[in-house]
């Protein structure tokens, strides 16, 4: 299907939900990636930057931008509270997830990349919306996204996003890993399984890789070498190390149907 196609379903799915006019943008990558692909990439949700892809700031005319390469993570304009607006993909959380992409050796220009919840807000504490229902509104389009991408690594950071994809799937392994650090604990996960996706609920086998919110986590800390109170390093080889396994499970058992 071909990805106009694939927007329109999109679009007839978010008017479903009636999210269509909410504040807020579906995808953070261009069009291009509407494709099947290994990797799904998810935040929680949009914050409070700028947005130069589109005239107003809605999910549907964000999700119909005349600029269908366009990637927030490259070119947005990002601008937190009371602070200037950045140059287009140099804020921070801009940098640290290139940099987590960049260190795995995963394209983030060529990943489906979006938001487990469509919505704007500043900080999530603001959403004008119940979390949990904001985010089982939003499944219903993400199942559709999933069955076109049909992803075999979904990663996420932030805990949320996490715990609520982790209900979704049917878990066959689930691998927390603590990452050592001076001041508190960062939970790295690696939970294997299936989730119902598309309008007819098919099984798909997947593994859901998570970070912490990379608002917060370092993704570049060096431990002594840059004065941090861990090393991120250490995270970043698990994670690598679980993704290519997984990869492999997934494409051996693909060849196996």
């Amino acid at each position: 299907m071909d990805p106009k196609s694939n927007i329109l379903r999109i679009s007839k799915k978010l008017e479903e939900i009636e999210f269509n006019k909410e504040p807020g943008s579906i995808l953070y990558s261009g069009n291009e990636t509407l494709t099947e692909g290994d990797y799904y990439f998810l935040g929680l949700n949009p914050g409070g930057n700028t947005n130069i892809s589109v005239s107003s700031d809605t999910v549907m005319n964000q999700l119909r931008r005349k600029d269908t390469n366009f990637n927030e993570y490259f070119q947005g304009i990002w601008k937190e509270r009371n602070k200037p607006a950045t140059s287009p993909g140099m804020a921070i959380l801009q940098l640290r997830i290139k940099t987590l992409f960049s260190r795995l050796g995963i394209d983030l220009r060529k990943t489906f990349s979006s938001n487990l919840v469509f919505v704007r807000s500043p900080v999530l504490s603001e959403l004008h919306l119940n979390w949990n229902d904001a985010g089982e509104k939003c499944w219903e389009v993400h199942k559709v996204m999933l069955s076109i991408v049909k992803p075999k690594i979904i990663l996420v950071f932030g805990d949320d996003a996490r715990d609520f994809i982790r209900k979704k799937m049917i878990v066959k392994t689930s691998d927390l890993w603590n990452l050592e650090s001076t001041n508190k604990e960062y939970i790295f996960g690696c939970i294997t399984g299936s989730l119902l996706v598309g309008d007819s609920n098919e099984q798909h086998e997947v593994c859901l890789i998570s970070t912490p919110h990379l608002r917060r986590f370092k993704i570049d800390a060096k431990g002594l070498e840059t004065n941090s109170a861990y090393d991120a390093r250490l995270a970043l080889n698990w994670m690598d190390k679980k993704i290519k396994e997984n990869l492999t499970l997934l494409e051996q058992s693909d060849t196996v149907e």
